[in-house]
């Protein structure tokens, strides 16, 4: 069943727990991670393989089963993961916090390593979920408060004049959630008079499609625009406006190198993966990179415009 509309779809692909895992740890590189992440997957799935499904209706691309990584998976996934430390968007929610000329109160979902929170002004009372534990401990050494989930938020925030937040945030964030309305839903309960949640979300309708799903847990979900307004509807959040974000140049290098990774989970003994196995990390950097290039054309003719389509930039209110 779609956890966006309930509606019905069909199997469009198998995914294995070796090839997944294999994704997300290349065994060339660490084959003890990729051992380890291979039995996590296959605990969490408690099979050794998941199906990809596209509903019918709003044509959400999603695994089955859904189940969301935990602690462990986490732990291990992020012994080695590199995400961009600035986007489009940062600047989007920065603008709505320097309109209210007081300090605001602010919670990130997925904070990851506190980028996003670092670039707002101190003055602003900061809050981060995100599930691992050696992220957290980072977060809160930069003066963030870090939790584990959002249900810590009525804990960490009692006695406060208020509970509520002025903005949330969820950057390439909900793609991870198995029920993705309940969170929208007990997000939109978090959100004071006024105030906004600001949502990212990979578009599958501009490149790729809804199935395309090859490392779950990490995402379990690939969204388009139909499905995330039905998605806020349901959660009773009214749309205040739908950007599509334009097109960096790290964006396109960002892409291309995942190409590069693809690559390296289907052939774990070609040349890619023997560079990804190396053990300097400048030379190995820089080879990855020089790797990349060979992947660029496909970004770019799926770039389809100026306008990077490929993420959408969703503003809701209560």
């Amino acid at each position: 069943m779609c956890p966006v509309c309930g509606g019905s779809g069909r199997v469009s692909r198998w995914l294995e727990v070796g090839d997944v895992a294999g994704r997300l740890c290349p065994a060339g590189r660490d084959f003890a991670r990729f051992e380890r992440m291979k039995r996590t997957l296959t605990r969490l799935w408690d099979a050794d393989r998941v199906s990809v499904v596209v509903c019918a209706s709003c044509r959400l691309g999603f695994t089955n089963p859904l189940v969301e990584g935990d602690a462990e998976f986490y732990s291990i996934l992020h012994e080695r993961v590199g995400y961009p430390t600035d986007r489009w968007e940062f600047a989007r929610a920065r603008e709505f916090v320097s309109r209210l000329n007081r300090s605001a109160r602010v919670l990130d979902v997925g904070a990851g390593a506190g980028d996003f929170l670092n670039s707002i002004d101190g003055k602003h009372d900061r809050f981060a979920i995100e599930a691992s534990e050696s992220l957290r401990a980072m977060l809160r050494s930069k003066g963030i408060r870090a939790l584990g989930s959002f249900d810590e938020t009525r804990v960490e925030t009692t006695g406060e004049s208020s509970e509520r937040f002025d903005l949330i945030t969820m950057f390439h964030v909900i793609q991870y959630f198995s029920d993705p309305v309940s969170m929208l839903t007990k997000l939109k309960s978090a959100l004071g008079s006024g105030g906004r949640l600001m949502l990212s979300v990979p578009n599958a309708d501009a490149v790729g499609s809804p199935d395309d799903l090859v490392s779950p847990p990490h995402p379990l979900t690939r969204w388009n625009r139909v499905a995330i307004e039905r998605a806020f509807e349901r959660a009773g959040l009214k749309i205040e406006s739908i950007e599509f974000i334009p097109q960096p140049v790290s964006s396109l290098m960002w892409a291309a190198h995942a190409g590069t990774r693809a690559r390296i989970a289907r052939n774990p003994r070609g040349i890619s993966a023997r560079v990804d196995a190396m053990k300097g990390g400048l030379v190995r950097n820089n080879l990855l990179k020089m790797l990349g290039l060979f992947h660029l054309p496909k970004v770019l003719l799926g770039a389809r415009s100026r306008v990077y389509r490929s993420q959408l930039l969703l503003t809701g209110t209560v």
